[in-house]
């Protein structure tokens, strides 16, 4: 049953609180690793610019988002977390070699934040008004997976320069001990309570009291707070709030140099596709959690709009909006008030920082990490057949080892061409007409082709029928977007039958599927056909 769609305080209040701790927390673990300098003292510095425009530009974007989608709720946005770590690492690179100072550097950077953001935006409304954004969900399943394998690993090292940002010591071996506990118990909770949404803000709280609290217990004497900052248990401290001007004193347009944009071109272009990635993923995610309608095409205008008027490419956050949903937030007015709501961290965000133990600010980085890998590399052990699982692994090694997303992705997709160009040549076997007639209540689909991702569009799926005949005998081959396809397809019927060996089919998930029945040839249809009858 879907939440009332009428106003509430208690899911105003639920709303916000939730949109306050998510966002609060992804500040502290992602905003504080958008930037990167040497120096200890600078480096501190910029992290709280780090957090700082994290979060105004998350709380922009949410207000932004929520006025431009026509999704009939609210919904959350953030700056998209995951590309934090390739930007600060390859395009931060690039900017530290061609600017000489502090300012310059942020100054540099945020321009090619701002112009990565514009180009997003920009090609998101090419795929909207061309009409092309079905192009996303077409890229072959293989790489798009390799791509969010290598976006898994990349968080850890975000996770670990959070949990030892000074590098690691012998000394420390507890503190890390624990945060690998701590990471492992969430990611476990997440798939045991899955349906639990205030899971890890709870989990937080929990957490952080049991090691106040113990810290309390066995630590005598002295400033205990010093001592755990002493030995790297909390983060520095900051004692002041930050306003928006603590950024803006730092922009020196004078020092834009138009050497580190042209040098961090492919840089900016792989940003670009890495982001365009997500709402192939995103949306449909959101559609099956919550049973909200809304079009594709509408939502890629939504994020077009909104990325060329905020300064860091943002994006529809669908774990987040999920859990905004069930909490009640079935009204755009709710996400308007949330965003606002999330001032309170950025003013008092920094404050809070000195307080949350680092093995906690590295917690969301390692179990996104975690979840990533494991939703790349274990789920499709029992859905992918091994070539494609072999196509995702080369795509990942060649993304993580290079920081060229586009690059492992055009190395993927020359494979899964070259691989299907040659399964198109493979000669079938001749087989009889089938003689079997379409009627009001038997349907037939017949692929005499390679079904996969430049081919299936051509594979219509009809309406609900009483038996579906999936006659693939003639298909060369199929891949793993296809397979999905034929697993959907049995939705719509009551029994259905499939005929065929195309290559690279992973027989073993379609006999999963209860009401489908592997044929070996026209004979043995008809016999199971008239005993249906």
């Amino acid at each position: 049953m879907n939440p009332k769609r009428t106003f509430s305080i208690s899911a105003l209040i639920s709303t916000s609180l939730m949109a306050i701790i998510f966002q609060l927390m992804d500040m502290l673990s992602y905003g504080r690793a958008m930037f990167k300098n040497d120096d200890p003292e600078k480096n501190v510095i910029v992290q709280n610019i780090g957090m700082l425009c994290y979060i105004y530009s998350t709380i922009w974007s949410q207000l932004l988002f929520n006025y431009f989608s026509k999704i009939d709720a609210a919904i959350i946005s953030s700056v998209i977390a995951e590309s934090l770590s390739f930007m600060k690492d390859n395009i931060g690179k690039v900017v530290c070699e061609h600017t000489t100072d502090l300012n310059g550097y942020i100054t540099n950077f945020l321009m090619i934040l701002v112009i990565s953001s514009v180009g997003f935006g920009l090609v998101s409304l090419l795929l909207k008004y061309a009409r092309a954004g079905h192009l996303i969900s077409l890229i072959p399943k293989a790489v798009i997976n390799g791509c969010l394998g290598a976006i898994g690993l990349s968080q850890f090292p975000v996770g670990w320069s959070a949990l030892v940002p000074e590098g690691y010591e012998n000394k420390y071996w507890l503190l890390c001990t624990i945060a690998i506990v701590v990471a492992v118990v969430l990611f476990f909770l997440q798939f045991k309570l899955s349906g639990a949404d205030f899971l890890i803000p709870l989990y937080t709280v929990v957490i952080i009291t049991l090691f106040y609290g113990v810290t309390f217990i066995f630590v005598r004497g002295g400033d205990k707070m010093q001592y755990l900052r002493d030995n790297n248990w909390l983060p520095v401290k900051e004692n002041r709030i930050l306003y928006p001007n603590y950024v803006l004193s730092r922009i020196e347009l004078s020092t834009l140099s138009w050497r580190a944009l042209l040098y961090n071109f492919s840089n900016i272009l792989t940003v670009i596709f890495f982001n365009s990635v997500h709402i192939a993923v995103n949306l449909p995610a959101y559609k099956m959690a919550t049973g909200v309608n809304f079009d594709f095409s509408d939502e890629l205008g939504t994020q077009g709009f909104s990325n060329l008027l905020t300064f860091i490419p943002c994006y529809f956050v669908t774990c987040y909006s999920i859990a905004f949903h069930k909490a009640g937030g079935t009204m755009k007015i709710y996400g308007y008030i949330s965003a606002l709501a999330m001032i309170s961290v950025a003013v008092f965000g920094l404050m809070i920082k000195g307080y949350i133990p680092n093995f906690i600010l590295s917690m969301l980085p390692f179990v996104m990490g975690a979840g990533f890998i494991y939703s790349s590399f274990y789920e499709p052990i029992f859905t992918a057949s091994i070539y494609e699982y072999t196509i995702s692994v080369v795509v990942c090694l060649i993304c993580w080892f290079t920081d060229q997303y586009i690059l492992g992705v055009l190395i993927g997709m020359a494979i899964c061409v070259a691989y299907y160009i040659i399964a198109s040549r493979r000669k079938i076997a001749h087989y009889d007409a089938l003689n079997v007639v379409e009627s009001d209540n038997i349907k037939i689909i017949v692929v005499d082709y390679v079904l996969c991702f430049w081919t299936v569009k051509r594979f219509v799926v009809p309406g609900y029928t009483d038996i579906l005949i999936l006659d693939f005998s003639r298909c060369q081959g199929v891949d793993w977007l296809s397979t999905d396809l034929i697993v959907n397809c049995c939705e719509k019927a009551r029994k259905v039958y499939f005929i065929g060996k195309p290559v690279n089919l992973r027989v073993k998930r379609l006999k999963d599927v209860s009401n489908l029945v592997l044929v070996k040839n026209y004979s043995c249809l008809y016999s199971l056909m008239n005993e249906d009858v």
